[in-house]
């Protein structure tokens, strides 16, 4: 169980950083 919690947790945070580093791109290309 420990171990899926920690690979949701990841991912999430996986997913977070993909999302702000797009942003970054759009805000620089903008």
């Amino acid at each position: 169980v420990c171990v899926c919690v920690c690979f949701l947790i990841f991912v999430v945070l996986l997913v977070l950083f993909h999302m702000s580093d797009i942003f970054k791109c759009k805000n620089l290309n903008a």
